[in-house]
């Protein structure tokens, strides 16, 4: 598996819509590609493997979650407790994250926070309940894992 973190730029298929531009305050939106399968894009794969009505539901998702990353500020003052939440913490490298999770209907967003207010957005989900099965959560935290793990890609990206 060749794993690299990208930036988002738009969502949507056939006709993307773009996420709004950034400010220097703003967090940016990244997702796990694996250069060795297709789609290479973790979440695209999560998506297609959704029921036709809930891809509809994770574009209009996305798409308020990236409006509210293009404020910077935070995602409490944007969506309520129920809305935004942590989904579980977990030890990697001798440190504590905290996997969190956007709840848009039927709809969940998992996602972690990285250095320079980039978030790695690790798994897109339907599901009807909170409540994460074991197999759930253990994906979720080695896609999570991962984004801890190539995170310094996106700092030398911004060197460039």
């Amino acid at each position: 598996m060749a794993i690299q973190i990208v930036r988002i730029s738009n969502f949507g298929h056939p006709d993307p819509v773009e996420i709004p531009s950034d400010t220097e305050l703003s967090y940016k939106l990244c997702m796990l590609v694996d250069t060795d399968r297709q789609p290479k894009e973790l979440l695209y794969g999560d998506i297609f493997a959704l029921e036709t009505i809930d891809r509809a539901a994770v574009q209009r998702g996305l798409i308020k979650f990236a409006k509210a990353a293009q404020t910077g500020q935070g995602f409490a003052v944007q969506y309520d407790s129920k809305q935004c939440h942590e989904a579980f913490e977990f030890v990697h490298s001798h440190k504590n994250y905290t996997v969190w999770r956007i709840r848009q209907n039927d709809i969940r967003i998992y996602f972690v926070y990285l250095q320079f207010k980039n978030i790695c957005i690790v798994k897109i989900d339907s599901k009807r309940t909170d409540k994460l099965t074991t197999s759930q959560e253990s994906e979720i935290k080695s896609r999570a894992q991962l984004a801890i793990d190539n995170a310094d890609m996106i700092y030398y990206e911004r060197l460039k």
